[in-house]
């Protein structure tokens, strides 16, 4: 019944929450989209002010705002390499500073304007403004959604019953019509030849359990992957861990807190040799 009751809950949950990822996605979208229609009137404004022939000038602000759509997009692409994401971020920053200050450089140039110069240019540049946060806004949500998303499939995986394997051991036992039988350990050595006496077979179930590594194991192999990657210049965090262990940033915190108490030679820094 609690069980029951449990799954329930969980499928609410569920629900609840891509109703409410689908609407708040839809409405930053929509933001995203007013702000640039609003900034490529402008920008396509400025660019025939500038002397760029009007059949030709909407290629400029779809040079500025979509870099910035591009831009986001590769540093989302790029969120789990450990270098290289520098070059994203500066174009970003970089063409969301020119269609801000192309925004405003408009209200200077319009001369119809009924209110101050600063509001006017405050009022031009927020739709550039709001396209740039609102895009940004899409990659947190679309990150923290991966994260949930990795976490439930690890909660599922570690919730989810375990089949054992049938053992020969299982096969071979008796039904509950037939006769007992002797057990082979019951037969004596003049009653069964040497030649006869076969060794046990070790069961599936033990097989896989010395197959499998044991939790120390693992966590010792993190560890030299981990050396290796601080060898090479790069430092040790909860992403690193995540990124080599092959899991979620959040289990690669909690695998980095293990390495601490159970690895510290790892962050200490090394000593440096006098001469």
């Amino acid at each position: 019944m609690q069980q029951t009751q449990r799954k329930a809950s969980d499928v609410h949950r569920r629900t609840t929450g891509t109703f409410f990822w689908r609407a708040t996605s839809t409405g930053v979208t929509a933001i995203a989209v007013g702000g640039f229609v609003l900034s490529f009137s402008t920008l396509r404004d400025l660019a025939i002010r500038s002397g760029i022939p009007p059949e030709l000038a909407f290629i400029w602000p779809l040079i500025v705002d979509g870099f910035i759509l591009v831009a986001t997009a590769a540093a989302w692409a790029l969120r789990n390499q450990a270098r290289g994401t520098w070059y994203p971020w500066a174009a970003l920053v970089l063409f969301s500073g020119i269609s801000v200050a192309g925004n405003a450089l408009h209200a200077s140039m319009v001369r119809t304007v009924d209110v101050n110069y600063w509001v006017a240019t405050v009022v031009s540049a927020i739709p550039s403004v709001a396209q740039i946060l609102a895009s940004h806004l899409l990659v947190v949500m679309a990150r923290a959604r991966e994260t949930q998303r990795q976490v439930s499939q690890e909660t599922a995986s570690e919730s989810a019953p375990v089949t054992m394997p049938a053992t020969p051991e299982a096969d071979a036992r008796p039904a509950l019509d037939s006769p007992p039988r002797r057990p082979l350990e019951a037969v004596t050595t003049a009653e069964q030849p040497a030649a006869a006496r076969v060794p046990r077979t070790p069961t599936v179930a033990a097989v896989l359990k010395q197959s499998e590594p044991s939790v120390d194991d693992e966590l010792a192999q993190l560890a030299a992957r981990v050396r290796e990657a601080r060898s090479g210049g790069e430092e040790v965090s909860g992403a690193l861990v995540a990124r080599l262990a092959g899991v979620s940033e959040r289990t690669g915190r909690r695998r980095l807190t293990e390495l601490r108490s159970s690895f510290p030679d790892l962050f200490t820094e090394p000593e440096e040799v006098s001469a």
